[in-house]
């Protein structure tokens, strides 16, 4: 009988230990999924990403942006949805996005793709593989440029990630625009809906698979 109650005691004990290594390896599991989520990229003092694009209010969508070349614009709307991505050519996150999440996105018939650069600290970011996702790095060396740096600066990303023929419309925003957009973390990321209402706003870059998601949803409303 002793003998029994020793080894039904050492099944218990190997049971126990069993669900502890397993939950122990959930745990660690759920760590470590979390450190590899993308972080925002915050500005010296960030609070959050931007005071303009808010939840279900009406976007900027009228802001005197520029292009690459200098010439006067602003967002371009979708007919069944926009995105706008407020970002920095020195962040790594942003490059991923640009180069691996928007073009997919900018594909997709009625979606319009707009990446505004809202950062006069130059520097180009290497984007890194698409897989695994923003293992790149931040650009180096980046200068304060003034307006006309900035254009050149974001024609030499969009040449650098072979983006010119990818869709997306890229502006850069000037200073008085900058200001009032107020984006304080790159990228920025927005989803409008066919009005140019706000469905969602994250600061952080997004998955294709969560970009695909926002679209649709934007789509909907």
């Amino acid at each position: 009988m002793l003998g029994q109650g020793k080894v039904t005691m050492n099944v218990y004990l190997v049971a126990i230990i069993g669900v502890l290594v397993i939950w122990g390896s959930l745990a660690t599991g759920i760590v470590i999924g979390r450190d590899l989520l993308p972080s925002p990229q915050a500005a010296p003092g960030a609070t959050g990403g931007s005071s303009t694009f808010r939840m279900g209010r009406t976007a900027p969508i009228r802001s005197a942006l520029v292009t690459v070349d200098g010439k006067p614009t602003s967002l371009a709307l979708g007919r069944k949805a926009t995105v706008v991505v407020a970002m920095a050519t020195w962040c790594k996150f942003c490059g991923y996005m640009d180069k691996w999440v928007l073009p997919v996105v900018a594909k997709e018939a009625g979606v319009e793709v707009d990446v505004v650069d809202v950062s006069q600290v130059g520097g180009i970011a290497n984007p890194g593989p698409q897989h695994p996702a923003f293992s790149g790095s931040d650009g180096q060396g980046g200068t304060t440029l003034s307006e006309s740096g900035m254009e050149a600066d974001l024609r030499g990303y969009v040449a650098k990630y072979k983006l010119a023929s990818s869709g997306i419309n890229f502006y850069v925003a000037p200073a008085s625009i900058q200001e009032q957009w107020h984006v304080s973390a790159f990228p920025t990321v927005v989803v409008l809906n066919p009005q140019g209402i706000v469905t969602q706003q994250q600061t952080g870059a997004m998955t294709a698979t969560q970009l695909a998601a926002a679209v649709a949803g934007a789509s909907a409303n």
